[in-house]
């Protein structure tokens, strides 16, 4: 059946009366597409201030919590704690689902309705008394069954706050999802391999479709018409991070394409069936934006800039905070070359939430690059909210060092990485500071992780920069060209020819 019907006299005013029924000439002040795309779209409530409000799905619901809650609403899952011990990283990230039919199924759980959760039953043995628990998202370290129900247990809490709750954000992220035969649901996370050749039998790899994807977010409607508030609204969206790789025989990019395509169908039925329920375009912003811009080198972690933008668009809309994002507007006033300009709008935007780290970080590099005070530039990256930064650890590690403070930029730079320690940003720092300390076989270390890290040619070449700056260290310059040579192939940048001149001044 239609997804909507309409006369045809209200089609053709629905044509002339919607001012984005087309799309906008390049260029133009009404190119709503140009730098970071913003499709337009429709609000159906709005959050009043301090209210609670439940972030449920894959990683967008993160970024929009984190600026949620710097606005003063009271978000649940930011509520979650764990031993830093089992996981040292943001801890609602542990929250995420990656797929929609699970969801439902951790409700149940925090509710007590249905089977109930049991180790034995729905976790896996990996070690002799140690279990892991594959609806937990982060792949954490097998534990005993009494760290494994304390955990749970911590997750049922943030759930149990969905009772009376008028305003849910979802994101919905993939649709390869593992089905466990032996309780017959849904899993969050691929089971390890050595649980498949103990018993290859147990898991099955499900590509789900539209219907699939449909009926369990059917479910999980049913759910929150009895648990939340009775005008409960809830905000769907599909996350713009790619998956990292697919499990089928398809290039990732067909698997991709296919994914989000389901998730997106899904999304406008129920949207479109279910008053209480609104989209809100992220996925379709990514989309239409440049790919430099939206992503990172690796073409599956979206920028900061785009995260930024399309939260702030979202959150202005549904809070009436705020207006465009002052970073975006700063990203924009650079590239016109008017630095003070974007100087000025990120310390408004300081000024209006002192926890932005991102602000903080963009305008540090920028009054770095223009040669300010860099005493005052380390305060600006000394706050609690840069602790848990590792882009700002990352440049205060830089900073430090040009200011001469080496032992606190190594301390700084070793944060970064123990943050997280995927950041190749970070990794290059701690391995220059490595250098310059004298550590070489430490340094080495890093930079072989960074190479094997990096796919990219640009990232490569950093690497072996690196190792030219071990040997140039060392006094050993005609390793050091040869390292050199072979970072030409990858990248021709003008830090390799940096690292050339000081040599060529050397030998």
């Amino acid at each position: 059946m239609p997804l909507s019907t309409v006369s045809a006299d209200l089609a053709f005013r629905q044509l002339k009366d919607n001012p984005f029924s087309n799309w906008p000439e390049r260029g133009t002040s009404l190119d709503r597409f140009s730098n970071i795309a913003a499709p337009d779209f429709k609000t159906i409530t709005k959050f009043e201030a301090g209210e609670k409000i439940f972030t449920i799905g894959s990683c967008f619901a993160r970024n929009v919590e984190d600026k949620l809650e710097a606005l003063g609403f009271t978000i649940p899952t930011k509520s979650f704690s764990i031993d830093p011990g089992l996981w040292n990283g943001k801890a609602s990230t542990l929250l995420n689902n990656y797929v929609s039919p699970g969801i439902a199924k951790q409700i149940r759980w925090a509710f007590g309705e249905g089977e109930p959760f049991s180790v034995e039953r729905n976790c896996v043995e990996l070690t002799k008394g140690k279990w892991q628990d594959l609806d937990v998202a982060g792949n954490l370290r097998p534990q005993p069954k009494d760290v494994i129900l304390g955990i749970r247990e911590s997750i049922n809490a943030v759930y149990r706050q969905l009772a009376g709750t008028k305003n849910i954000v979802l994101t919905l992220g993939l649709v390869e999802a593992w089905w466990d035969n032996a309780t017959r649901t849904y899993v969050n996370l691929a089971p390890p391999k050595r649980i498949i050749r103990q018993d290859p039998n147990r898991f099955e790899l499900h590509v789900l479709s539209v219907d699939d994807v449909y009926s369990s977010l059917e479910e999980l409607i049913g759910l929150l018409d009895r648990i939340c508030a009775p005008d409960y609204r809830m905000i769907v969206t599909v996350s713009p991070v790619p998956m990292t790789a697919t499990f089928t025989t398809h290039d990732v990019a067909l698997a991709n394409s296919y994914s989000k395509s389901v998730l997106r169908v899904a999304a406008e039925m129920v949207c479109s069936r279910y008053p209480q329920l609104g989209y809100f375009p992220s996925f379709e912003s990514f989309m239409l934006t440049r790919k430099d811009s939206a992503y990172i080198a690796d073409q599956v972690h979206p920028t900061e800039e785009a995260v930024r933008a399309n939260v702030q668009r979202m959150t202005a809309a549904y809070t009436g905070v705020g207006g465009q994002d002052p970073i975006n507007e700063a990203q924009i006033r650079l590239k016109d070359g008017d630095r003070e300009g974007a100087a000025e709008l990120l310390r408004s935007a300081i000024e209006i939430d002192p926890k932005d780290i991102s602000a903080r970080v963009k305008l540090a590099r920028i009054l770095f690059d223009d040669g300010h005070d860099k005493e005052a530039i380390i305060e600006l990256l000394s706050t609690a909210e840069a602790e848990e930064s590792a882009e700002a650890l990352t440049f205060r590690a830089r900073v430090l060092h040009r200011a001469g403070h080496a032992e606190r930029s190594l301390e700084s730079a070793k944060r970064a990485v123990a943050l997280k320690p995927a950041y190749k940003a970070g990794i290059l720092a701690l391995a220059n500071r490595y250098v310059d300390a004298g550590d070489f076989e430490n340094a080495e270390t890093m930079l072989d992780d960074l190479y094997r890290r990096s796919r990219t040619s640009d990232w490569k070449a950093k690497a072996l920069v690196g190792r030219a700056r071990i040997h140039e260290a060392k006094a050993d310059y005609n390793e050091a060209i040869k390292v050199l040579d072979m970072a030409d192939s990858f990248d021709r940048s003008p830090e390799i020819a940096a690292v050339r001149k000081r040599l060529a001044r050397s030998i």
